[in-house]
C-alpha cells in the first residue's frame, strides 16, 4: 500500500520535500552538463580534449545515476514506500562485521598504500605537466582512491 504524502503550503514543507526538490533540479541541471560535454567534443580533431572530457561524461553520467537514485529514495520516503529503492538503507546488520572488518581492513591498508605509491608518481610526472596528460591523470587517480578510502571508512564506522 502505498501513503500519499500531505499536501502542504511553502511554509510547511518537510525538510525531505525540499531536499527532494533540491536534488530533483540538480539532476536537471547535471543533465543539461552533460549533453554540453558531449557537444563540446562533437567532431573535435583534438583527442587531448575529447579523452579528458571523456572522463568528465564519464563521472557526469554516474552523477547523473546517483541524483536520480537519491531523488527516487526520497519520493518513496515521502510515500512510505521501500520497493524500487535503489539507495538502500543502512543494513550493516545483514553482514558479519568480522569478516567485513577483516576485508575493510585489508582493502584500507592496500588503498592507503596506493595513495602513497600515486603520490611518488605524481612527482616523477609532475615535470611533464605542462606537455602531456600524466601529471592530471594521476592527480585524478588520487582523489579516486581518496574517495574509495573514505567508502571503506564510511563501511568500518557503521558496522557496530
Amino acid at each position: 500500500m502505498v501513503f500519499e504524502a500531505p499536501t502542504m503550503t511553502d511554509s510547511s514543507r518537510t525538510w525531505v520535500e525540499e531536499l527532494y526538490d533540491h536534488v530533483n533540479q540538480h539532476a536537471q541541471a547535471e543533465q543539461g552538463l552533460l549533453e554540453s560535454y558531449i557537444e563540446a567534443t562533437e567532431g573535435t580533431e583534438s583527442d587531448a580534449l575529447a579523452y579528458l572530457v571523456g572522463l568528465i561524461v564519464e563521472d557526469e553520467k554516474r552523477h547523473h545515476r546517483m541524483f536520480s537514485e537519491f531523488a527516487a529514495s526520497l519520493q518513496h520516503g515521502l510515500n512510505w514506500t521501500t520497493s524500487g529503492n535503489k539507495v538502500p538503507a543502512m543494513d550493516f546488520y545483514k553482514v558479519d562485521p568480522a569478516r567485513i572488518r577483516e576485508l575493510t581492513d585489508k582493502s584500507l591498508e592496500y588503498e592507503e598504500s596506493d595513495l602513497a605509491a600515486l603520490k611518488d608518481l605524481h612527482k616523477m610526472v609532475k615535470e611533464a605537466k605542462d606537455v602531456t596528460l600524466w601529471d592530471l591523470i594521476v592527480q585524478i587517480m588520487q582523489r579516486d582512491t581518496e574517495k574509495h578510502i573514505s567508502i571503506l571508512s564510511f563501511i568500518k564506522h557503521h558496522l557496530n
